[in-house]
């Protein structure tokens, strides 16, 4: 594997130029590319500790969510908000993070945040809906995937667009599956 054998050469050219910032996003990027999260994000960082490129400090992010680091990640992704309050990708980003670790509230403040922006934004309101979800608003997820499915309704569908309604479907039987588990639980 060409990944493999660069990674092995740019360890070597670290060892004795540590300080190369770009020898050290290459490594991330082959990491990467051989879908080693954690190799990546710690390569990214040292190379972010050397040069504050934006750019960089995305990867970084990245890398750090992809290897489910995510009080890194967020602060990275929080850092990069404050220099660009209207960037819905780490808006949207940080709310996932959010959600993850069930800070609903601080996930649908940042959703919302994205959505005055971009209302029309598919992805953003589904992930809204998966906040609803995981924090137990049932009926709220399942109008908000079944809005998505009403509001994407036409004659013919692309491969993309059926993907999407059948995930669409899918969530709408999780929730409907979760409800009743919880109603039956308190039973």
């Amino acid at each position: 594997n060409h990944n493999a054998e660069a990674i092995d050469l740019l360890n070597d050219f670290l060892k004795k130029q540590p300080a190369s910032d770009r020898a050290l996003e290459t490594l991330g990027d082959a990491y990467t590319s051989l879908g080693d999260t954690t190799g990546a994000a710690d390569a990214y960082k040292r190379a972010a500790a050397l040069n504050d490129d934006p750019d960089l400090r995305e990867q970084l992010a990245i890398a750090l969510y992809d290897d489910n680091r995510l009080d890194e990640a967020g602060k990275v992704y929080e850092e990069i908000l404050q220099e660009d309050q209207t960037n819905v990708m780490t808006q949207q980003r940080l709310a996932q993070i959010y959600r993850r670790q069930m800070r609903y509230t601080e996930a649908r403040d940042m959703l919302n945040r994205a959505l005055r922006r971009n209302a029309s934004n598919i992805s953003l309101r589904f992930d809204l809906a998966l906040v609803d979800r995981d924090e137990g608003k049932f009926e709220e997820s399942i109008r908000g995937f079944e809005t998505l499915l009403k509001e994407s309704e036409k004659s013919t569908y692309n491969q993309l667009e059926k993907r999407s309604r059948s995930l669409f479907y899918t969530q709408i039987g999780i929730v409907r599956s979760l409800q009743t588990r919880f109603d039956d639980a308190i039973v």
